[in-house]
């Protein structure tokens, strides 16, 4: 098992400690299968039997807990300076979506919304320096209270049923939504408002589906065409031509 897979194991096991009473012990007892036993048979095998025993409202629930720690942790960013390894990961990972808006628009977008934002919009550090106008939704007002968001413009509310304005690209974030019913109202509210030309959704991938929120609406939608699946050892994208 890689360290990377290691560290998000460790994660969820502390997690679940933090509601013993609400998720069963069964999933840490299969968690810890996992990490002792991936050398020796087919890690993805037991990630996916894990996920697919885990009812949906355990699911919600870790979903829920994880995106408090992810808060809690963003909250800490503003006041200490992130570790350098996760500073490249996404800045990795934020150029990694730009290449992909730019092959499929056919320019470089001049507009970008990202929902879910959090305290700290590294993706859109990233975006705003490269000339495009970012656009940040979240629905704590406080996550805007930080000088990370200076020279972007900010959408404080729910995404479930928010207007938005008309831009080139739309990112969901991996937590957005908090739950797999939300994130997918969300997606759909994106979807149905059509202003804009494509939507990129964070994924979670093997075992981080315990950590975030996942939704397959647009399989459903017939007149949005997957583009590029793209995964590498931090990030999975999917990316829509509208």
């Amino acid at each position: 098992m890689t360290s990377r897979n290691k560290s998000i194991t460790y994660l969820v096991k502390a997690i679940i400690k933090l509601n013993i009473n609400e998720i069963s012990s069964e999933i840490s007892n299969k968690l810890s299968l996992i990490e002792t036993q991936g050398s020796l048979y087919d890690e993805q095998v037991l990630i996916n039997k894990l996920i697919d025993d885990v009812s949906q409202d355990k699911l919600d629930l870790l979903h829920k807990i994880h995106s408090q720690f992810a808060i809690e942790r963003e909250k800490s960013f503003i006041c200490n300076k992130p570790v350098l390894d996760l500073e490249e990961i996404y800045d990795f990972n934020t150029k990694t979506e730009f290449d992909l808006f730019k092959q499929f628009l056919g320019y470089t977008p001049k507009s970008i919304l990202i929902i879910g934002s959090g305290y700290w919009p590294k993706s859109g550090m990233y975006f705003k320096k490269n000339d495009v106008h970012v656009i940040c939704v979240d629905i704590e007002k406080s996550c805007f209270d930080n000088s990370f968001y200076s020279g972007m413009e900010v959408l404080i509310g729910d995404a479930i049923n928010l207007k938005f304005p008309v831009v080139d690209c739309v990112i969901l974030t991996s937590t957005v939504g908090g739950t797999k019913s939300n994130k997918d109202l969300i997606l759909k509210n994106v979807l149905s408002q059509k202003k804009c030309k494509v939507v990129c959704i964070r994924e979670p991938f093997a075992e981080e589906r315990l950590l975030f929120p996942n939704t397959s609406l647009c399989l459903s939608y017939e007149n949005y065409d997957i583009l590029k699946r793209y995964h590498n050892d931090y990030c999975y994208r999917r990316v829509y031509l509208i």
